[in-house]
């Protein structure tokens, strides 16, 4: 009777430091899903701010005329465009025919 006695307690503490083990290792999955929440959540925030700065850059119907121009080469009407192309170098004209 006092080896089924032990044997129960032996099992039972068995069975709890398992389940101890079990929670300890789900608690640290969990905190390190936080940890990667938890960055994730700061990265968007600062490309949510980026993405307000822009809005409100564009906004202006001035910054926006610029940006077309710059862009793509937008121009209003009566203006005239100018490209400009730089001058190759002598070094990558001798390099290129070699």
């Amino acid at each position: 009777m006092r080896f089924l006695k032990l044997s129960f307690i032996a099992a039972l503490v068995a069975i709890l430091t398992w389940v101890g083990y079990s929670l300890v290792q789900q608690k640290n999955k969990i905190h390190e899903e936080i940890l990667n929440l938890s960055e994730a959540t700061k990265k968007l925030n600062s490309e949510n701010a980026s993405l307000q700065n822009s809005i409100k850059y564009f906004e202006l119907p001035e910054n926006l005329i610029k940006e077309s121009k710059a862009r793509f080469n937008y121009k209003n009407n009566g203006e005239q465009m100018i490209i400009v192309v730089p001058e190759t170098s002598s070094t990558a004209s001798s390099s290129a025919i070699q």
